[in-house]
């Protein structure tokens, strides 16, 4: 079901947002006839570090997704880089536990979108809004859906905050 997260932060003009979904014919033909959206995998996405911590993240102990304590690096100063990595590398093993439904926010049709999602001529595109897909969303009570803008960010200069995947998923160089 379509829940709120603290996290992820709201498309710009609320439900009134236009989304566009780019897909080939062959993907929405499956939406209709199973009446259901696709959502992959992240780990099976194209880009490689979809939902991973940022540099910043993997060289700096405030800043690592994982807890460590002040004690434990003031003791062990020579094991922090290999306990971030450590962490990093579950963050890489979570990435198959979650999935994603990614849509375009604009007024207007998109011709990079079409380039970029479209392997052929023969593709289609769905324009809805923000409030019409929660709305589909909460059809499905058994699972936490959440809708949210991506925010891109700088993978060498910035982090990304500490508080679950959420915040890694909703990151992208």
């Amino acid at each position: 079901m379509f829940e709120e997260h603290w996290a992820v932060k709201p498309p710009d003009g609320g439900d009134d947002a236009v989304i566009w979904r780019y897909m080939d014919f062959t993907k929405f033909v499956s939406i209709l006839y199973k009446k259901s959206l696709f959502f992959v995998r992240v780990d099976k996405l194209a880009d490689p570090f979809e939902g991973f911590y940022t540099q910043v993240n993997a060289t700096s102990p405030e800043h690592s997704p994982i807890h460590i304590t002040k004690q434990f690096q003031e003791q062990h100063p020579d094991q922090i880089r290999e306990q971030i990595l450590k962490g990093l590398g579950l963050t890489k093993d979570l990435r198959k536990f979650y999935a994603v439904s990614c849509w375009s926010m604009s007024d207007y049709e998109s011709a990079a979108m079409w380039r970029l999602y479209l392997k052929s001529d023969e593709g289609i595109a769905i324009r809805s809004t923000s409030g019409r897909l929660k709305k589909a969303l909460s059809y499905y009570p058994e699972e936490k859906l959440y809708l949210g803008e991506v925010r891109y960010i700088d993978y060498e200069k910035d982090h990304i905050p500490n508080g679950g995947m959420i915040y890694a998923l909703s990151r992208k160089e």
